[in-house]
């Protein structure tokens, strides 16, 4: 979605479950896609139970990764973006704003 509208009805056709960050101050009405992810992820962490990554002092431990797909197997080839009506773009064509969707 974005800041004014939200998401389109096409958009909320498609969702399985709707989720949100509740605002606690009139300062802002949304967050930005990173910061609200976050917050899920780590909310979902911590409903799930999963241990913290191991840190030496201040800086987490890291393993260099094997694989340029995630654990899901969903690469970005597999993925899609949607036109401002919340419909597909289909792969080598554009949008209405001109921009192409070729990797």
């Amino acid at each position: 979605g974005n800041e004014g509208q939200g998401l389109t009805p096409p958009q909320l056709a498609v969702c399985d479950e709707f989720v949100y960050v509740p605002q606690h101050s009139p300062a802002t009405a949304s967050l930005n896609v990173n910061a609200a992810c976050a917050i899920v992820l780590h909310h979902f962490a911590t409903w799930a139970a999963f241990p913290e990554a191991p840190r030496e002092g201040a800086k987490f431990i890291t393993e260099i990764s094997t694989s340029h797909l995630p654990h899901s197997r969903v690469g970005l080839r597999q993925m899609r973006s949607l036109n401002p009506d919340g419909s597909v773009v289909q792969r080598g064509k554009q949008d209405e704003s001109g921009d192409s969707d070729d990797e």
